[in-house]
């Protein structure tokens, strides 16, 4: 009996010591998964690993935004770092997200930099780009914009999520007024937003998912597009933003139009020049003089042929088809401006100062370009065989100026002049009317 007892207390001091070191164990691994855990950021955090909420219209900007070191250019100091809390003072901070290359953010941030001292008591404005700082530093100075602006700031994509730029996010008391693309951002509405605490502006809405590489049915209505084989066309969509496309993914081509006006499809499909092409397709001219998504179309096809010669006269086919629109080369007598060299040229005037040094060529080709077909939009042909680098203003001020264009090609022993020659030209005309 003794003996038996004496067993038994010794199994029980064995389970207890078995439990001990269990319990020692499973304290071990979860202290050890809490410290892994507090140490590795989550998925768009900040520098302390805390999960960044994407902020929205109405929400309080938070504190640890209020404090972020963001990196500056053009500065009204010599610091490199700005804090949004800097601003506090301010009724309303504007903050705008643009870049060098995004025209209709270089129109907003121009507006900005002239409203800011108007509203300089009241209104603060903060741009930032995503892009480096000497391109943007370089940029701000060759414009002559005051503001100053933030550079590579991707992050900032984590608390205010969108697609296009510009894009304006409105802050008055600490919180979101307004998120808006740059048309709203003028004297009239920042008046209105300082003095009404009633005041609201339509909120600009990216689709977030939307991604170029996958079906366009994936973010319209089905139910309003024409659809063939494996291409889709629909009228313009809000809230896709302008893009227009070539790209090869998963051994598939992604040909993408996405809120682009019917013309310039022909043209970036044929690779033509605007001002090489003729436009006598009444449908087409009507579109061109339409405004906004009115004018602007949608079209996507996928091929798993992805050789240009292919997927070239698939577009064509489509977009023929849907505006009904025959395609024609002619070889035309055309005016254009011709450049050439001035006779015993003796012109002691001095070469303009503005503008940057370039070669000759590439100058005469910036006169040719255009964003879209103009026209009346002239052809410049260079017939000089001058070959040195020049230094010339902004071709756009040149374009349909032929007396400011002689003034900066004198001093260079050339000359521009009208003169017919004989151009290859593209002509889109009405199917049943287009002369054979």
């Amino acid at each position: 009996m003794k003996k038996l007892k004496l067993q038994s207390n010794s199994s029980a001091l064995l389970y207890i010591q078995i439990l001990k070191i269990t319990v020692l164990v499973i304290l071990y691994l979860l202290v050890s998964m809490f410290s892994l855990s507090a140490q590795t950021p989550r998925k768009k955090s900040g520098a302390d690993g805390q999960l960044i909420k994407p902020l929205k219209v109405g929400d309080s900007i938070p504190e640890s935004l209020w404090d972020l070191p963001i990196n500056i250019v053009n500065g009204p100091s010599k610091s490199d770092s700005f804090k949004l809390r800097q601003f506090l003072n301010k009724k309303l901070i504007i903050i705008d997200f643009w870049a060098t290359w995004c025209s209709p953010c270089i129109r907003s941030i121009q507006k900005l930099d002239s409203l800011q001292p108007i509203f300089k008591d009241n209104l603060a404005v903060f741009a930032t780009s995503y892009e480096d700082r000497d391109r943007v530093n370089a940029f701000l100075k060759k414009q002559g914009i005051k503001l100053f602006s933030g550079t590579k700031t991707e992050y900032l994509k984590q608390y205010f999520p969108h697609k296009m730029i510009p894009h304006q996010v409105w802050i008055k008391n600490g919180k979101i007024i307004a998120i808006t693309d740059g048309s709203d951002a003028t004297g009239e509405n920042i008046q209105r937003a300082l003095t009404d605490d009633s005041f609201k502006l339509a909120t600009k809405d990216d689709r977030l998912d939307y991604s170029r590489s996958r079906y366009l049915t994936d973010f319209i209505d089905t139910a309003d597009i024409n659809s063939f084989t494996v291409s889709t066309f629909s009228s313009g969509q809000d809230g896709l933003g302008s893009i227009i496309s070539q790209k090869i993914l998963q051994d598939k081509i992604f040909v993408n139009y996405i809120n682009a006006d019917p013309i310039s499809m022909f043209l970036h499909t044929l690779q033509q020049p605007s001002n090489k092409t003729i436009i006598t397709h009444k449908k087409l001219l009507q579109i061109d003089k339409l405004h906004g998504l009115e004018a602007m179309f949608c079209y996507q096809l996928i091929s798993k042929d992805t050789a240009r010669s292919h997927w070239v006269r698939q577009v064509l086919n489509d977009l023929s088809l849907q505006f009904d629109v025959k395609i024609e080369r002619k070889l035309l007598r055309k005016e254009c401006i011709v450049i050439s060299k001035v006779k015993d040229n003796n012109s002691k005037e001095s070469i303009s100062s503005t503008g940057h040094p370039q070669d000759f060529q590439d100058f005469v080709q910036q006169l040719n370009f255009s964003i879209r077909w103009k026209m009346d939009q002239p052809l410049f042909i260079d017939e000089s065989g001058f070959t040195d680098k020049v230094t010339m203003p902004y071709y756009k001020n040149l374009q349909f100026d032929l007396e400011k264009l002689n003034l900066v090609l004198r001093p260079y022993g050339l000359i521009a002049s009208k003169k017919k020659r004989k151009i290859d030209m593209i002509v889109l005309a009405d199917n049943n009317t287009a002369e054979r």
